[in-house]
């Protein structure tokens, strides 16, 4: 393609052709004039009226004509590059993606909603970040336009991606529709069903929102470890994360219980008095003496406490 500053090149050049053809002929011209004004007047004198002289400009306009017609057939030639080209095809149209593409996270599940691209046969969806194994993609036919997707991690950003399928992406492939959202999933420590302050253990139960439900997950701990871990989300199901900010502090006997009757002891169906893993005796009635306190710290210096009654299992 000639660049644009070809077409200026040209127009400078026929205006120097100009002007240099007309400063060339106009010592001519004058000259030609002067003699024939002076060739007229002795005509004239000389022969009287009644004969005319040939017109004195014919010649030099002629020749300035001449110039004119090789500076046009050698500077202004068709120019392909210049040449208009096919109007756009207005069937041809930009392939459209998916619209409006948005999700919220809610009882344990990734609710997602997009506008399908109209023409299309359905929508393909890639969901990356959810703490499963692996990205999740799947194929959403007709003109479906939301899908809830369970959650197994417990905190991280999921990064969604659309396309449409079917005619609408044959033309050429559309831009990809995205979206991130963040998420945790809230995890609590529900209650601890064993403990042994000798050993300073404790068996506890979390709990967590999954795929719409309540799930309980049962985590072996000892002092000093973090509270949490994998679980799995029933036969069959994928393993969820129980994970938290919680630590096990301490497990402790409980101290006695202020409502309890003091000096009545607990005895052993032999007539022995029974004792606590302190060995001191075990008063009877409530649970004072008889219980494990599960100390559970979190971010802050905050404190929960599991009380454990029925003692070590």
């Amino acid at each position: 393609m000639r660049p644009p500053e070809s077409g200026r090149a040209d127009l400078a050049a026929l205006a120097a052709a100009l002007v240099l053809g007309g400063a060339s002929l106009l010592p001519g011209i004058l000259l030609r004039g002067s003699e024939g004004w002076r060739k007229c007047r002795e005509g004239v004198l000389s022969e009287g009226p009644g004969r005319a002289d040939p017109d004195p400009l014919a010649g030099p306009l002629a020749a300035a004509a001449g110039a004119r017609t090789l500076v046009a057939t050698s500077l202004f030639r068709p120019d392909p590059d210049r040449m208009a080209g096919p109007l756009p095809d207005p069937a041809a149209a930009a392939p459209v993606p998916v619209r409006d593409l948005a999700g919220r996270v809610a009882e344990g599940r990734l609710h997602l909603r997009w506008r399908p691209v109209p023409g299309s046969s359905g929508t393909h969806l890639r969901v990356e970040g959810l703490g499963g194994p692996g990205a999740l993609e799947m194929e959403l036919e007709g003109e479906r336009d939301s899908v809830e997707v369970p959650i197994p991690g417990v905190a991280g950003t999921a990064l969604v991606r659309a396309l449409p399928l079917g005619p609408a992406a044959a033309a050429g492939r559309p831009p990809e529709a995205r979206v991130s959202i963040p998420f945790r999933i809230p995890v609590e420590a529900v209650r601890a069903t064993a403990a042994s302050a000798a050993t300073g253990s404790a068996l506890l139960v979390l709990r967590r929102p999954f795929d719409g439900r309540l799930l309980e997950g049962e985590f072996p701990l000892r002092e000093a470890d973090p509270v949490g871990g994998l679980s799995s989300s029933g036969p069959g199901g994928p393993v969820v994360d129980f994970r938290t900010d919680l630590v096990l502090e301490a497990v402790r006997p409980a101290p006695p219980d202020p409502g309890s009757r003091r000096g009545a002891l607990s005895f052993h169906p032999d007539g022995r008095v029974e004792r606590g893993e302190d060995g001191l005796p075990l008063e009877a009635g409530g649970a004072g003496g008889r219980g494990i306190e599960v100390v559970l710290r979190g971010p802050d210096d905050r404190r929960q406490v599991l009380l454990v009654t029925a003692g070590p299992r």
